[in-house]
């Protein structure tokens, strides 16, 4: 383990001793072993690994607040609210907006291009409502990401350089740090290089991966699929995606540097979001 840089404030304990310390008394596999602090994490609290002060300075150290939705993008989203029939919600869809008069581009202002993908992405959950079956239980896991979960991808579309790629894609940072330590061939044969998580969803910057998600049909906070999830495999795989961005741009990253994960479950969606402390 490298030298810890966490100190705690208030008890003057490093938070990668702790963890260390934690995790080697662990038979399962936990993502406090990738030094991932989740301070809402009840297994901390249960096991006494943090006191009740160290956990309250982790949530606000470098605490971040998310940004507002631009009045437009509100405004024109609320009014949905008022469209309590197919029909309405179609005449909403078909109306003139402020934003038509503008000529559009793909890199138009962000508002813009917000609104424009909002109002894409409620013609296409219209349509399935229409349609009478979009909480079939014979609808599957990609018919969900396909018909229902394209909305966040197309959030992005306006974004030149970002890319979102779908279907159980590897994680090139998660497979470089697991190669990491591969040794060129000698005396003994040159290994296979180690596949990193496969994700549902992978959101790139140009060659770097700066967030990436989950999908599934489980709609319960306490379904196994969803917990190990949540809890285990996406966080893992965006602190190799952390890693790597400040392996690769020692000077630029710091604890502004924010990456996301999203978690698609039936109708649901949730985000989390980790940084450099």
């Amino acid at each position: 383990m490298n030298e810890p840089e966490w100190k705690f404030k208030c008890s003057g304990r490093y938070a990668e001793n702790v963890l260390y310390q934690y995790g080697k008394g662990l038979e399962n596999e936990h993502f406090c072993h990738s030094f991932v602090v989740d301070p809402w994490d009840k297994s901390y609290r249960v096991h006494d690994v943090f006191t009740d002060d160290e956990i309250a300075e982790i949530k606000s150290t470098s605490k971040k607040t998310l940004t507002q939705i631009p009045d437009e993008l509100f405004t024109y989203l609320k009014l949905y609210k008022k469209a309590t029939t197919f029909q309405q919600a179609r005449d909403l869809l078909f109306t003139q907006q402020p934003w038509n008069l503008v000529k559009f581009n793909i890199t138009t202002t962000v508002t813009a291009t917000a609104t424009d993908s909002l109002r894409s992405s409620m013609y296409n959950i219209a349509h399935e409502l229409e349609a009478g079956d979009i909480g079939s239980e014979e609808r599957s896991e990609s018919w969900l990401i396909g018909r229902i979960w394209s909305v966040v991808d197309r959030a992005f579309d306006n974004l030149l350089d970002v890319k979102v790629t779908r279907g159980e894609k590897t994680s090139t940072s998660s497979s470089t740090r697991k190669n990491r330590d591969q040794i060129p061939q000698g005396r003994d044969g040159l290994k296979r290089n180690k596949m990193g998580r496969r994700l549902d969803m992978i959101i790139r910057r140009k060659r770097f991966e700066v967030g990436g998600g989950e999908a599934g049909k489980e709609q319960g906070s306490n379904d196994t699929k969803i917990m190990r999830e949540r809890d285990l495999k996406l966080p893992k795989a965006l602190k190799d995606m952390m890693s790597a961005l400040v392996i690769n741009f020692p000077s630029k990253v710091s604890s502004d540097i924010v990456i996301t994960d999203i978690l698609q479950y039936d109708k649901s969606i949730a985000l989390n979001w980790y940084l450099q402390a």
